[in-house]
């Protein structure tokens, strides 16, 4: 098949991006013809460089420019003039829409060829993009008119409100482009999600039951899954730092991925530990502060952004991964990247992350910023090795059984080919996710 991929940006940012990434290269493995459409120039992406290339070749996915398709804004001439050439000379058969957010662009697209759009994030039917009240609380409301009454009149939202508070004209401009978004994405035919988490939030924007697939996410980590040879990574084989190693792979942004509550949390361990923090964004230096004020100086390291090489060092030095997302995330990758790795988790309770994360059988689910709740769990896996090898091990298994990339990509090309042939969405091996 002809698959254009529609994405926002090649470089590595975060989970989404390096799905977009690892999608792509599994499709033109197995002998696709793909195309993938970002923002920036192929010289400006921060990606793997031998992993696209920008002449079309057997077996590699082809980067194509189109400026300004990630921005929520309208085309501009240049932009819409890219589109129609990408359009009109590849003549795709099937389109994966995965980051792209642009109305205009995935209108667009779905003119010119069956669409199947990921849904990846809440920012397709979120004015905030994030579901997240002022203070970090989660949104629980759907969608609409009542948006504008939160942002500007109740509770506050995290993603609708001016640099000094509610600035009226930029809030009533994203909410009239969030409905437009929404419009969009209620008359797509093909909907795919990873969670049923975030099925639930597109049922309850009104998109129909019947064009909602689940397909869970897959993990390219170096396990057995993609390196047979060398056997599993497990909590017996890996090096053992002494103290042991609490890794935790996020952005750096608040309210949202909670690394300011996980730092609040380490300083009320009893058990010795060391913590590294893997990523970058706004809020680094102000959690490199609050660090300090908690007297965690010389037991936290911030690493800022890392390569996927520099992450597999890390998941193989490492004996926990805390994930301390406080928003609710839409899946959370990093959480069956560890399990790939033989590394119990501990999270809080929040969005998808149950989908895979099994209290008591391959980490701890604690309630959504409970501290104290967060700090147990870490200390009970700190002081007991026995504890950390049996959740690493049947997180490996569970990955295996469930996030293997072969079963992905098989479930993602049947979808691809039914779109592409105008059959009923959701009647392949990946199923219905109502």
């Amino acid at each position: 098949m002809r698959v254009l991929v529609a994405g926002a940006h090649w470089e590595l940012i975060g989970g989404s991006e390096r799905h977009t990434q690892d999608v792509s290269q599994a499709l033109a493995r197995a002998g696709h013809e793909v195309s993938v459409m970002a923002d920036e120039p192929a010289e400006e992406q921060r990606g793997e460089p031998t992993a696209i290339t920008t002449r079309r070749e057997s077996g590699r996915p082809t980067l194509v420019s189109v400026p300004g398709c990630a921005a929520a804004t309208p085309l501009g001439p240049a932009a819409r003039r890219a589109l129609s050439a990408l359009l009109d000379e590849f003549r795709p058969q099937v389109i994966l829409a995965l980051v792209a957010r642009n109305a205009e662009v995935l209108s667009t697209l779905m003119d010119a060829a069956p669409l199947v759009r990921f849904v990846q994030d809440h920012v397709p039917f979120c004015p905030g993009g994030n579901k997240t009240l002022q203070g970090g609380r989660p949104c629980v409301q759907p969608a609409g008119v009542r948006c504008l009454f939160t942002a500007l009149l109740g509770a506050g939202c995290a993603g609708l409100r001016g640099p000094r508070g509610p600035a009226l004209a930029r809030t009533f401009a994203q909410w009239r482009r969030s409905a437009r978004d929404l419009a969009c994405l209620r008359r797509t035919a093909h909907l795919l999600v990873a969670s049923e988490y975030m099925a639930s939030e597109l049922r309850a924007v009104g998109c129909r039951r019947e064009r909602i697939t689940l397909l869970p996410y897959f993990t390219n980590a170096a396990t057995p899954l993609n390196s047979a040879a060398d056997g599993p990574v497990s909590q017996d084989s890996r090096a053992a730092p002494d103290p042991p190693l609490i890794l935790t792979p996020a952005r750096l942004t608040l309210p949202d991925k909670g690394v300011d509550y996980l730092l609040t949390a380490l300083a009320k361990l009893r058990s010795p530990f060391r913590a590294l923090i893997c990523g970058d964004g706004p809020a680094r230096a102000w959690l490199e502060q609050k660090a300090r004020d908690e007297g965690l100086a010389e037991r936290v390291q911030f690493a800022g952004w890392c390569s996927s090489q520099e992450l597999e060092r890390h998941y193989a030095q490492a004996a926990i991964v805390a994930v301390p997302s406080m928003w609710n995330e839409p899946f959370g990758i990093v959480g069956i990247e560890a399990m790939a790795h033989g590394l119990p988790v501990v999270a809080f309770d929040v969005g998808g992350i149950p989908a895979w994360l099994h209290p008591g059988k391959t980490g701890s689910l604690v309630p959504r910023g409970d501290t104290v709740a967060f700090a147990a769990a870490l200390d009970e896996l700190l002081a007991d090795g026995d504890l950390r090898r049996r959740y690493g091990a049947a997180g490996q298994k569970r990955v295996t059984a469930e996030h293997r990339p072969a079963r992905h990509l098989e479930s993602l090309v049947a979808l691809l080919a039914q779109a592409a042939t105008g059959q009923v969405p959701g009647t392949g091996p990946a199923g219905d996710a109502g």
